[in-house]
Protein backbone atom coordinates (compact mmCIF):
# COMPACT_ATOMS: atom_id res chain seq x y z
CA UNK A 1 0.00 0.00 0.00
CA UNK A 2 2.66 2.34 -0.92
CA UNK A 3 0.52 5.55 -2.37
CA UNK A 4 -2.06 5.54 0.23
CA UNK A 5 0.69 5.66 3.09
CA UNK A 6 3.21 8.32 0.96
CA UNK A 7 -0.24 10.41 0.05
CA UNK A 8 -1.37 10.69 4.35
CA UNK A 9 2.55 11.56 5.03
CA UNK A 10 2.61 13.98 2.63
CA UNK A 11 -1.20 15.47 3.32
CA UNK A 12 0.00 15.55 7.05
CA UNK A 13 3.34 17.49 5.75
CA UNK A 14 1.51 19.49 3.24
CA UNK A 15 -2.18 20.41 4.03
CA UNK A 16 -2.46 23.51 1.87
CA UNK A 17 -1.99 21.38 -1.39
CA UNK A 18 -4.02 20.18 -3.32
CA UNK A 19 -3.76 16.52 -4.52
CA UNK A 20 -5.39 14.18 -7.36
CA UNK A 21 -4.71 10.93 -7.70
CA UNK A 22 -5.62 8.91 -10.95
CA UNK A 23 -5.09 5.13 -10.82
CA UNK A 24 -3.88 4.06 -14.15
CA UNK A 25 -1.61 1.42 -15.65
CA UNK A 26 2.19 2.29 -16.20
CA UNK A 27 1.61 2.24 -20.03
CA UNK A 28 -1.09 4.55 -19.51
CA UNK A 29 0.91 7.17 -16.78
CA UNK A 30 4.19 7.54 -18.20
CA UNK A 31 2.78 9.45 -21.40
CA UNK A 32 1.02 11.69 -19.05
CA UNK A 33 4.12 12.20 -17.16
CA UNK A 34 6.49 12.87 -20.21
CA UNK A 35 3.92 15.06 -21.60
CA UNK A 36 3.60 16.93 -18.28
CA UNK A 37 0.15 16.37 -18.16
CA UNK A 38 1.39 14.92 -13.98
CA UNK A 39 4.06 16.22 -11.74
CA UNK A 40 4.40 12.30 -10.66
CA UNK A 41 3.50 9.43 -11.28
CA UNK A 42 3.90 5.93 -9.02
CA UNK A 43 5.05 3.41 -11.71
CA UNK A 44 6.42 -0.22 -12.00
CA UNK A 45 9.24 -1.31 -14.20
CA UNK A 46 8.18 -4.56 -14.48
CA UNK A 47 6.68 -3.66 -17.75
CA UNK A 48 8.44 -0.50 -18.83
CA UNK A 49 11.55 0.43 -19.46
CA UNK A 50 12.97 3.51 -18.15
CA UNK A 51 10.96 7.09 -19.63
CA UNK A 52 13.15 9.35 -21.43
CA UNK A 53 12.59 13.20 -20.03
CA UNK A 54 11.92 12.17 -16.65
CA UNK A 55 13.71 11.46 -13.72
CA UNK A 56 13.27 7.71 -12.33
CA UNK A 57 13.61 7.52 -7.92
CA UNK A 58 13.43 4.02 -7.14
CA UNK A 59 11.09 3.76 -3.89
CA UNK A 60 11.45 -0.03 -3.36
CA UNK A 61 12.32 -3.39 -4.64
CA UNK A 62 9.03 -5.10 -5.78
CA UNK A 63 10.40 -8.96 -6.97
CA UNK A 64 7.64 -10.99 -8.99
CA UNK A 65 6.16 -13.73 -7.81
CA UNK A 66 4.27 -16.88 -9.50
CA UNK A 67 1.01 -17.45 -8.32
CA UNK A 68 -0.20 -21.57 -8.39
CA UNK A 69 -3.21 -23.41 -7.52
CA UNK A 70 -3.23 -25.03 -4.45
CA UNK A 71 -2.40 -28.61 -5.20
CA UNK A 72 -0.09 -27.44 -7.99
CA UNK A 73 3.03 -29.69 -8.00
CA UNK A 74 5.41 -26.87 -7.52
CA UNK A 75 3.03 -25.20 -4.95
CA UNK A 76 5.53 -26.58 -1.91
CA UNK A 77 8.68 -25.18 -3.26
CA UNK A 78 10.02 -21.82 -1.67
CA UNK A 79 11.73 -21.07 -5.16
CA UNK A 80 10.12 -22.32 -8.78
CA UNK A 81 12.42 -21.33 -11.98
CA UNK A 82 10.44 -19.86 -14.32
CA UNK A 83 11.60 -22.79 -16.54
CA UNK A 84 9.22 -25.29 -15.18
CA UNK A 85 6.34 -23.81 -15.54
CA UNK A 86 7.01 -23.94 -18.99
CA UNK A 87 3.88 -25.94 -19.95
CA UNK A 88 1.64 -24.46 -17.89
CA UNK A 89 -1.00 -22.13 -19.26
CA UNK A 90 0.01 -18.04 -18.09
CA UNK A 91 -3.12 -15.80 -16.92
CA UNK A 92 -1.65 -11.81 -17.85
CA UNK A 93 -3.21 -8.52 -18.31
CA UNK A 94 -4.92 -8.25 -21.72
CA UNK A 95 -2.01 -5.38 -22.79
CA UNK A 96 0.24 -5.50 -25.44
CA UNK A 97 3.18 -4.03 -22.70
CA UNK A 98 2.01 -6.84 -20.11
CA UNK A 99 2.05 -9.74 -22.58
CA UNK A 100 5.70 -8.74 -23.85
CA UNK A 101 6.68 -8.38 -20.52
CA UNK A 102 6.15 -12.73 -19.72
CA UNK A 103 7.11 -13.08 -23.53
CA UNK A 104 10.54 -11.40 -22.79
CA UNK A 105 11.06 -13.06 -18.91
CA UNK A 106 10.11 -16.20 -20.08
CA UNK A 107 12.63 -16.26 -23.83
CA UNK A 108 15.11 -15.92 -21.15
CA UNK A 109 14.03 -18.76 -19.80
CA UNK A 110 13.91 -20.44 -22.83
CA UNK A 111 9.94 -20.95 -23.66
CA UNK A 112 7.72 -19.36 -25.47
CA UNK A 113 4.29 -18.77 -22.83
CA UNK A 114 1.02 -20.26 -23.30
CA UNK A 115 -1.28 -16.96 -22.58
CA UNK A 116 -4.71 -18.21 -23.28
CA UNK A 117 -6.77 -16.58 -20.58
CA UNK A 118 -6.28 -12.77 -20.21
CA UNK A 119 -7.60 -10.39 -17.32
CA UNK A 120 -7.67 -6.72 -16.73
CA UNK A 121 -8.47 -7.14 -12.67
CA UNK A 122 -5.97 -9.17 -9.61
CA UNK A 123 -9.16 -10.36 -8.16
CA UNK A 124 -10.00 -11.92 -11.49
CA UNK A 125 -6.61 -13.26 -12.10
CA UNK A 126 -6.30 -15.14 -8.84
CA UNK A 127 -9.73 -15.96 -9.03
CA UNK A 128 -8.64 -17.95 -12.50
CA UNK A 129 -5.33 -19.58 -10.44
CA UNK A 130 -7.73 -21.07 -7.47
CA UNK A 131 -9.92 -22.58 -9.92
CA UNK A 132 -6.33 -24.26 -11.63
CA UNK A 133 -7.15 -23.00 -14.65
CA UNK A 134 -3.28 -21.59 -15.23
CA UNK A 135 -0.55 -19.61 -13.12
CA UNK A 136 0.62 -15.16 -12.99
CA UNK A 137 2.92 -13.62 -12.11
CA UNK A 138 2.29 -11.23 -9.20
CA UNK A 139 4.48 -8.67 -7.81
CA UNK A 140 5.09 -9.21 -3.80
CA UNK A 141 3.82 -5.86 -3.15
CA UNK A 142 0.15 -7.42 -4.37
CA UNK A 143 -0.02 -10.42 -2.21
CA UNK A 144 1.04 -8.28 0.72
CA UNK A 145 -2.22 -6.29 -0.54
CA UNK A 146 -4.44 -9.09 -1.60
CA UNK A 147 -5.40 -9.91 1.94
CA UNK A 148 -4.91 -13.91 1.50
CA UNK A 149 -2.39 -16.09 3.54
CA UNK A 150 0.67 -16.85 1.12
CA UNK A 151 3.65 -19.46 1.06
CA UNK A 152 5.63 -16.72 -1.23
CA UNK A 153 9.36 -15.76 -0.24
CA UNK A 154 12.07 -12.85 -0.83
CA UNK A 155 15.58 -12.11 0.16
CA UNK A 156 15.99 -9.52 2.38
CA UNK A 157 19.71 -8.50 4.48
CA UNK A 158 20.27 -11.45 6.50
CA UNK A 159 18.36 -13.63 4.58
CA UNK A 160 14.84 -13.09 6.76
CA UNK A 161 12.33 -14.65 5.85
CA UNK A 162 8.65 -12.45 5.59
CA UNK A 163 5.69 -14.46 4.89
CA UNK A 164 2.20 -12.80 4.84
CA UNK A 165 -0.85 -13.93 6.79
CA UNK A 166 -4.74 -13.03 6.30
CA UNK A 167 -7.59 -14.70 5.12
CA UNK A 168 -8.30 -17.90 2.61
CA UNK A 169 -5.35 -18.51 0.46
CA UNK A 170 -6.19 -19.15 -3.12
CA UNK A 171 -2.83 -20.56 -4.01
CA UNK A 172 1.20 -21.05 -3.71
CA UNK A 173 2.83 -18.14 -3.69
CA UNK A 174 6.38 -18.42 -4.81
CA UNK A 175 8.70 -16.54 -6.16
CA UNK A 176 10.17 -17.12 -9.83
Amino acid sequence: MLLPRALAAFRERHPAVRVEVRERPTEQLLPLLEAGDLDLAVVSTHKAAEPSGVELVRLCEDPLLVALPRGHRLARRRRVPLAELAEESWIVADSPPAVAALHARCAAAGFVPRTPLRAAEWITKLGLVEAGCGVTPVPARRVRCAGCGWAGRRRRRGRRRRTGRGGRSPSGWRRR
